[in-house]
């Protein structure tokens, strides 16, 4: 016969899971977390690769389009390669560079100097306009070279609030052009001729003017001309002469004793002013004689 008390007591029943269906369990769960992490990274690298592929087509299109000899098309070759450069980082600067060649391909400047007299139909046609405006509004990012649009005719060009700083602009021809607001700092801007050019609030510090010819530039100021590079080479407009103005002609000299020198040596480079070996060790040497 029980015990009362042995009665009173459940009959209690211990269930105990063992190590290896807790282990599959684990290893389930890693599994399923790994194919899941696997699976999302092969669909973004596809559709990164799908996206390059795109990229890629859109940018040969583009290429089709601008070399075109039609117009209208380079018009959209060019709207086209600035939606690429927009999308994607890595493509901007071989746009740039293919904009700036197109832009020197096609508005070269001619042989003679600058005219005495403006000719107001001048302009840039429209495919260089538009190459300009998406050169000038590009995005502002890092960029390992200059914009080079040396020997270009932008005569009657529209640049006004254009990103142009550090551009390469020597020895263009850039009468009657519209700059208002327009980013030149540290531009390099020698031999260029700015006949009439509207130079209002242009951001010019630290821009080389070595031979500029700027003698009949409008709105062109004097703390402009001060924050920029001039020379005694500089052609200024007749109140802004530095016999007027000891500042001006304190920066001139300024300018010329540090830099007047290199400026052979780069004419020389860019194929602008070739001189015979001699010739251009004469000239230094004269040059250094009397800044000394």
């Amino acid at each position: 016969m029980a015990h009362p008390e042995d009665m009173r007591q459940p009959t209690q029943k211990t269930t105990s899971v063992g190590p290896i269906p807790t282990l599959l369990s684990a290893a389930s769960f890693a599994l399923g977390v790994f194919i899941a992490a696997r699976s999302l990274r092969l669909k973004r690298e596809a559709e990164e690769h799908l996206r390059e592929k795109e990229l890629n087509d859109r940018f040969s299109k583009a290429i089709e389009q601008l070399v075109s000899r039609r117009p209208f098309e380079q018009l959209g070759g060019i709207y086209a390669l600035e939606g690429i450069m927009l999308d994607s980082e890595r493509i901007q600067p071989t746009v740039v560079e293919l904009l700036a060649a197109f832009v020197r391909e096609n508005a070269p400047v001619s042989a003679g100097g600058a005219d005495d007299h403006l000719d107001q139909r001048v302009r840039p046609t429209e495919p260089v306009k538009a190459a300009l405006i998406v050169l000038g509004r590009r995005p502002k990012r890092n960029e390992p070279f200059r914009v080079d649009l040396r020997r270009t005719d932008l005569r009657g060009a529209y640049l006004e609030y254009a990103r142009l700083e550090g551009a390469n602009l020597g020895a263009s021809r850039l009468e009657g052009a519209f700059l208002e607001g327009c980013q030149l700092q540290g531009a390099w801007l020698g031999d260029t001729c700015m006949h009439e050019a509207d130079l209002e609030e242009v951001n010019l510090e630290g821009a080389d003017l070595y031979g500029a010819d700027m003698k009949r530039a409008k709105n062109l100021t004097l703390n402009q001309v001060l924050a920029a590079r001039p020379t005694h080479w500089t052609q200024l407009p007749p109140d802004l002469s530095p016999d007027d103005h000891q500042d001006l002609e304190r920066r001139m000299s300024a300018v010329e004793h540090n830099e007047v020198p290199v400026h052979f040596l780069r004419a020389c480079a860019d194929g602008r002013e070739i001189l015979p070996l001699g010739e251009m060790d004469e000239a230094r040497q004269r040059w250094l004689e009397a800044v000394n």
